[in-house]
């Protein structure tokens, strides 16, 4: 059972990026964890406001998208090697 643990924790780990100085994890890895739709994930956040306090949710502004982005293209270009 520990081993079954141990992967699930190393999935997460896996799904856990920095940006603007903390760790975070996007929307979609954490409807993946769920299994539910990453909209079904962002509606409950929305209805659900205050157990989803500002300091464990934000919105990337264009740039920050762009840059993000391009990060994603550079982190799987660098997988195939």
């Amino acid at each position: 059972m520990s081993s079954r643990l141990t992967f699930a924790q190393k999935e997460i780990e896996n799904r856990i990026s920095h940006f603007r100085g903390t760790q975070v994890m996007l929307d979609s890895d954490l409807a993946k964890i769920y299994p539910i739709e990453t909209r079904v994930m962002n509606q409950a956040a929305n209805r659900n406001i205050a157990r989803f306090p500002e300091l464990f949710r934000f919105t990337l502004n264009e740039a920050e998208t762009e840059d993000w982005k391009s990060q994603v293209v550079m982190s799987s270009a660098h997988k195939g090697r």
